[in-house]
């Protein structure tokens, strides 16, 4: 109040050295044009959404809450990256998955040699030898880590000996083989424990990506819906410092008309005047305010930029207004057990712990030492054509088997032994990381709920103050009619109602935000606005389009429990 009076004493004097010059204008008015100062502006309720911001032109665009929520998630880029993040975790499961893709080989080799040959006493006279080895393999993995491979083989050889001591041969001879090979490990990498566990590390990647994806839509939806109400906030903050900007006028143009009828003195109209101008650098901030509300507000929707003169300048009208309920309840503990079975940030924590233990019981195997028993059963057939030796490959007369052990251990296994240590302390720093965010949550949740309450405090103080503050003015009005009270008096008490009924528009928004910010800090925004990350559409729904994640930490019923102790908190967001 007493920086509003220096202002106002500089604003006089200033206005009081060009009084002289103005004193025959000022002449000019007459008595009749004399009217009684109008009603002080009521208390807002709704948003007029006449705001005059001379950047902001066009038809106007109105919006609903709604309109805004989904215009956001189907073009804000946040949501739309973090879309991407999941689908490449869906893709790495799927990739993943190929241990197990059956494995085709085939091959083909085609070898000559010419050399001497082998028989003595002279070894003058010459071999040739021409070799077409062909094979065709197919292999496949179990979860147990055994390896079966089925191959077939066929070899033509031709040879050509010139040493006439040398009897005839087979030539050209065709080999052909068909057999199956097994190798199976017995304690290192054996079991589905170890060969499975990229894929359930996968698995719970994709997990962790879907929730990843949720708290950015939750995260998305928050600040957007925040903007949506800090631009009705601006917009009533702009009605009020107009209406405030025309009562100072109407109190100017009352005081000049008074003073020149010489009822008043001349510093009345001086301070009217010094008012006028304060007032008008009000209405200038608040209409920046509103350009810089309404831009925020676009750019989380990712508007249309392609004409960026035309439609980020047309006037944004928010059609919701701000809504209360003064006997709103909540339990903190039941809220805080609802933000553990519900928060993107705590289910991926958990999802991560059970990474750890993937990790850790991996590695506790891989310490063991590498045994591999192994065996083979093969068909063979030898003749001087393909199709004869392929009759006796079918007949299956002649076979051929093996088998064996293979041991294989580093002797200190010093590689071994720290994957399994780092393993068990990434699972403990893990542990300790989810405690750490318990803690983090339950402070999150208290200050949501805190905020809440506060809000409604602050709503019941301030509309008790602008009715209190009316009255005042009301009071003062007709005190300084009948001379009792000062233009200066009228001033502050105006400047005082303008000043509470601003406030009550912020305590009526920062409700709003509150109660945005306890359902995300909760996990429950999203339910809030019947919106569903799975595969179910709810009626008026919008469809995101996954499977939410499920955790073995956290049971079906313990959500079912915790869920219908927020179903009053959901509400006032609806």
């Amino acid at each position: 109040m007493k920086a509003k009076s220096w202002i106002l004493a500089l604003g006089c004097g200033a206005l009081l050295l060009c009084g002289p010059a103005r004193a025959q204008e000022d002449s000019q008015d007459t008595p009749s044009e004399v009217e009684q100062p109008r009603p002080a502006v009521e208390v807002l309720t709704e948003p007029t959404g006449e705001f005059r911001l001379n950047a902001l032109k066009g038809d106007p665009v109105e919006l609903t809450l709604r309109d805004v929520v989904l215009q956001t998630l189907m073009q804000n880029l946040d949501i739309k990256i973090s879309k991407k993040d999941r689908d490449i975790a869906a893709e790495q499961v799927f990739a993943e998955l190929g241990i197990y893709d059956p494995v085709f080989e085939a091959g083909v080799t085609r070898t000559q040699i010419d050399e001497q040959s082998r028989t003595l006493p002279q070894n003058r006279w010459t071999v040739d030898e021409k070799d077409t080895q062909s094979y065709a393999a197919l292999s496949q993995r179990t979860p147990w880590g055994t390896m079966v491979t089925l191959e077939f083989t066929d070899h033509r050889q031709h040879i050509l000996d010139r040493d006439p001591r040398v009897g005839n041969t087979l030539s050209p001879s065709y080999r052909q083989t068909a057999g199956v090979t097994v190798t199976q490990p017995l304690l290192k990498n054996f079991g589905p424990l170890v060969n499975n566990a990229n894929i359930r590390i996968a698995k719970r990647r994709l997990d962790q990506s879907n929730e990843a994806f949720r708290g950015q839509i939750m995260d998305q939806l928050a600040s957007v819906m925040g903007a949506y109400w800090e631009l009705v906030f601006t917009i009533r903050n702009l009605d009020v410092q107009e209406q405030a900007l025309a009562s100072a006028r109407e109190l100017e143009r009352v005081n000049k008309a008074r003073v020149d009828v010489g009822s008043l003195p001349r510093l009345s109209l001086v301070q009217a005047q010094a008012e006028v101008a304060y007032r008008e650098s009000l209405v200038v901030n608040a209409e920046s305010a509103v350009a810089q509300a309404q831009d925020n507000l676009l750019q989380l929707m990712n508007w249309d930029r392609t004409d960026l003169d035309k439609e980020w300048n047309r006037p944004i009208i928010p059609v919701d207004s701000p809504e209360f309920t003064p006997d709103v309840r909540f339990s903190d503990s039941e809220l805080i057990n609802v933000a553990f079975a519900r928060r993107p940030d705590f289910l991926a924590a958990v999802t991560e712990l059970d990474v750890a233990h993937i990790n850790r019981d991996v590695s506790k195997r891989q310490r063991l030492p590498e045994l591999n028993v192994f065996g083979s059963y093969t068909y063979s057939g030898l003749d001087n054509s393909r199709w004869g030796a392929f009759d006796y490959v079918d007949d299956m007369d002649y076979t051929d088997y093996s088998f064996g052990a293979e041991f294989r251990f580093p002797l200190f296994n010093r590689q071994a032994r720290a994957q399994y240590h780092q393993s068990l302390d990434y699972a403990e720093q893990q542990e300790l990381f989810i405690q750490q965010l318990e803690v983090a949550i339950t402070g999150q949740v208290r200050a949501s709920t805190r905020s809440v309450r506060t809000a409604l405090r602050r709503i019941d103080a301030t509309r008790k103050q602008v009715t209190a503050d009316q009255e005042k003015l009301d009071a003062e009005i007709k005190r300084r009619e009948v001379g009792e009270r000062t233009t200066f008096d009228v001033l502050d008490f105006q400047d005082d109602l303008a000043q509470s009924q601003a406030s009550e528009a912020r305590a009526m928004v920062d409700y709003q935000i509150a109660m945005i910010e306890l359902a995300r800090s909760t996990g429950t925004l999203l339910d809030a606005q019947n919106i569903l990350v799975d595969d179910q559409v709810p009626p008026g729904g919008f469809d995101l389009g996954f499977q939410p994640v499920s955790t073995d930490s956290i049971t079906p019923e313990e959500v079912d429990e915790a869920v219908p102790s927020a179903q009053h908190l959901l509400a006032p967001l609806q």
